[in-house]
This record gives C-alpha cells, structure tokens and sequence, in this order.
C-alpha cells in the first residue's frame, strides 16, 4: 500500500474523530447511547469471512491508531471504538461494538472495543479480560432509548 493510501485512510480515520467528539461534547450522552447502541446491534462477521479480510483488517485498525496518536484531545476506548466501527463500515465490513466489564480492585471497569469475526480490534488490547455485555435488543422501557 502505498504512503498517499495510507495517509487517505488516515484522514478519513481523522475526520471520523471529529464527527464522534462532535458526538461525545456537543450532542451528549443520549446520542452516545444511541450510536454506541447501534455500533452493537451490528450482526458480526464469520470467521471465514474475517479471515479473508485479515491483512485489510488490521491496515485499517492501524489507520485509526495513527488517527488517534495525531487527534489533539483525548480519546477514550469508546470513541476508538465507534471511530473504528464508521471507518469499517465505510468499508462494507460488519464490525460490531463490544462493550465489557471486569472486577479489578473491588471496582467495576468497563471498556469498549470492535470485533470482526474472531479478532478484537483493540488499542489497547485489554478486551480479553473483560466480559462484553450480550447485545441482544431489548424491548420494554429498560431497553429501548428514545
């Protein structure tokens, strides 16, 4: 791949930063939920098809740590996540969002991550221990956001 594809893939992975801190500081934490709610719902790749996508994959999870390593304002695991995600999606790929738990010192951490068939695009590579919540949708007044 060349240095100009890279850098494209980078911007656009640049951009998508921009549209989720837009989401995160302007729109708030209902458009949040809303979006990340979405980003889980995805219905998740096989392994086969995954594994033809490898090399692609992990060139586009590359592109988005570039992005994050250059973006001037911190970045959590979430907005990596659902940057992550817009960016596969971009690309026909069905990735969804995980969101997980752990006990660590008798608090409870959560952390975000993207999953395509049975690779964890993670930054930060903690998603193995954490337990993602199911991702089933849930009718009723706990599960539905307006």
């Amino acid at each position: 791949m060349s240095r100009v594809a890279a850098a494209a893939e980078t911007g656009f992975a640049l951009l998508l930063f921009a549209w989720t801190t837009v989401l995160f500081r302007v729109r708030g934490q209902r458009a949040v939920a809303q979006a990340t709610r979405r980003a889980m719902a995805v219905p998740p790749l096989d392994a086969d098809e995954a594994a033809a996508l490898q090399s692609e994959l992990w060139r586009w999870a590359r592109a988005v740590w570039r992005a994050k390593a250059i973006w001037p304002l911190e970045s959590k695991c979430l907005q990596t996540a659902l940057v992550t995600h817009r960016l596969l999606q971009s690309k026909g790929v069905l990735a969804p969002i995980r969101v997980g738990v752990k006990q660590a010192g008798g608090q409870t951490q959560g952390h975000a991550w993207v999953e395509v068939g049975p690779y964890a695009i993670d930054d930060s590579q903690l998603s193995p221990g954490f337990i993602p919540f199911d991702a089933t949708p849930r009718t009723g007044a706990l599960g539905d956001l307006p």
